[in-house]
């Protein structure tokens, strides 16, 4: 075995315990939760004053996580800026792109798209275009239990289907996480002959994962993809009415800010 095997190995290993709760804590971070077990707390209270506010405080809390303008304003605020494929001012031997994009559905095994496909459309447009050369994918399943399904696998094979030749397609399979997709990606890369790299991955997930590849060692610009919504698109609608996917969209927004702070201490960013 490898001195670069047995290092990955060693760094699978100790994260292991940190996969598994970082999969697990994310329940608790759920703002639909929350709001139910605010009509829970209200309704099961005895106090007639306690019940109106604590019915009030829950009402507060469901515009507050289900507003499209709060939100969006939040996600501007951490996400980097959109960039255009246009403005990009060089080539770039490989354009990185990080899974979390497909859903597998278990009765019919067949792999379909989720509100992530962004990320390898916008992988496409620039390979398209010129921008970049290979297309590299990291990240294998995120479960913990029945993990067959790769998605870098599947996402290389969605390539190749399009027609993109098979030596301009990479796909690592391996990590499980973006600390590992940095770690794994940055040994995949070990002693290849590249001079520039476009990190790619949704806007709000951005900052956790450049931290992730700078601290594995790799030079790179950003191209953030899914971005807030521009201002402009803002309707009446957005600034009063409630918004189920919103709520839904914060909870992601909320585990990137976790996420992000447990790999600092943990010292994986």
């Amino acid at each position: 075995m490898t001195c670069l095997s047995i290092e990955l190995l060693s760094a699978s290993g100790s994260s292991w315990l940190f996969f598994v709760s970082s999969k697990i804590f994310p329940f608790l971070i759920v703002p639909s939760h929350w709001f139910f077990a605010l009509l829970l707390w209200a309704f099961f209270s005895r106090n007639p004053k306690r019940k109106k506010r604590r019915f009030a405080a829950a009402l507060i809390f469901l515009f507050v996580f289900s507003n499209g303008f709060i939100f969006n304003e939040i996600k501007r605020l951490y996400s980097p800026e959109e960039i255009r494929a246009d403005d990009l001012g060089k080539t770039y031997d490989y354009g990185i792109v990080l899974t979390g994009m497909t859903y597998v559905n278990r009765e019919t095994d067949v792999a379909h798209f989720s509100s992530g496909g962004d990320r390898i459309m916008q992988a496409v447009d620039l390979y398209a275009k010129g921008h970049i050369k290979k297309i590299l994918i990291t990240g294998g399943s995120s479960r913990i239990f029945d993990n067959e399904y790769r998605e870098a696998s599947f996402l290389r094979q969605f390539l190749l289907n399009l027609g993109i030749p098979e030596e301009d397609v990479i796909a690592e399979s391996e990590a499980r996480n973006t600390y590992e997709n940095a770690v794994f990606t940055a040994a995949l890369l070990k002693g290849s002959t590249y001079q520039n790299l476009l990190l790619i991955t949704s806007a709000s997930h951005m900052p956790r994962s450049a931290a992730c590849f700078r601290r594995a060692g790799l030079v790179f610009d950003v191209f953030p993809t899914d971005p807030p919504y521009a201002r402009s698109d803002y309707q009446l609608s957005t600034f009063l009415l409630p918004n189920a996917g919103v709520m839904s969209a914060w909870s992601s927004l909320l585990h990137e800010w976790v996420g992000f702070v447990a790999y600092k201490l943990k010292g994986y960013a």
